[in-house]
């Protein structure tokens, strides 16, 4: 049972929006006890913590690997990472990359636990254009994928 996701508005923002993510994302008919487990775990993990600014961000990063595109890690070192390849790398390219301070944030959330999340300081500005990102990049690798409508309430609860 759950003790604050119902009663605190930001955990539950969180919890809608990723609940929106998560219906406009999974369309397996079969069971998956691994996305099972990680969602169970995940929203433990929110419902027990109280820094979560940067929660959706991991958890969605974390999920893109159930869902068969996380992102390849090879040459981390190049400059951009380009999310319609899912790779990072020093070519230029028409294709919506990351780069600056997003590419470092991005960065920083891979290979990290959930524990290690309230360890990266973003402002808002920052989080708002990594999370936009995120949403593009389901965009990109999801056939029917629809932009979340809660995004916008999510932002603002944030801001």
């Amino acid at each position: 049972p759950y003790r604050t996701l119902h009663t605190e508005i930001t955990k539950n923002a969180v919890a809608l929006f990723l609940a929106e993510m998560l219906g406009n994302s999974i369309y397996e008919e079969e069971q998956n006890l691994q996305l099972f487990e990680f969602l169970e775990a995940s929203l433990q993990w929110l419902d027990t913590h109280s820094d979560i600014a940067n929660f959706h961000i991991y958890f969605l990063l974390r999920l893109t690997k159930y869902l068969g595109f996380y992102p390849d890690t090879n040459n981390m070192e190049a400059s951009s990472f380009d999310l319609l390849e899912g790779e990072f790398t020093d070519t230029r390219s028409l294709n919506p990359m990351l780069a600056g301070n997003n590419l470092s944030y991005f960065k920083s959330f891979l290979g990290i636990n959930f524990d290690g999340i309230d360890s990266i300081r973003m402002n808002k500005k920052n989080r708002q254009e990594l999370l936009n990102s995120l949403v593009l990049y389901f965009e990109l690798h999801l056939q029917g994928f629809r932009k979340p409508r809660s995004l916008a309430v999510l932002n603002e609860v944030f801001s």
